[in-house]
């Protein structure tokens, strides 16, 4: 039989259980691919060791492109909720309404993709890589 006491203390750790629980997030990995000028896609994987892509609801999807030492801008954005194993720049998806509308990359600048997702019941989930284009037009990660 609980106590006043026990049930206070019960109450409390249950409490603080909820708040760790929904307080926690946790990440995966989105990978760029292809070449300047080019499609660039981006992938997504559970870990960086994965060779296959995973599916996630992105509810979403931000790129940015360096203007200044410490000023980015962002040049597409994506928002709603869809499940996708990977993004191809610029392309419209269901599910996700296009916040910005995709602007052409430049091959002297710095990029950076943020990527949020949210798969019951799990914590959401984050992701991001910073790149760049290295004079051939390949990709170059500059994490």
């Amino acid at each position: 039989m609980f106590t006043v006491k026990n049930r206070f203390l019960l109450f409390w750790l249950c409490v603080l259980a909820i708040l760790f629980l929904t307080s926690c997030s946790r990440t995966f990995v989105v990978k760029p691919i292809g070449q300047f000028g080019k499609q660039i896609t981006f992938q997504f994987y559970k870990t960086a060791s994965d060779v296959d892509p995973s599916e996630f609801s992105i509810v979403e999807f931000v790129v940015q492109e360096q203007v200044d030492a410490d000023k980015w801008i962002t040049i597409w954005e994506l928002a709603g909720d869809q499940s996708l194993d990977r993004i191809e720049y610029g392309k419209k998806y269901e599910g996700l309404d296009e916040v910005v509308a995709a602007k052409p990359f430049s091959k002297d600048r710095q990029y950076r993709v943020l990527a949020s997702e949210i798969t019951w019941p799990n914590p959401k989930g984050y992701a991001g890589v910073s790149f760049s284009f290295q004079s051939d037009g390949t990709i170059r990660f500059d994490n």
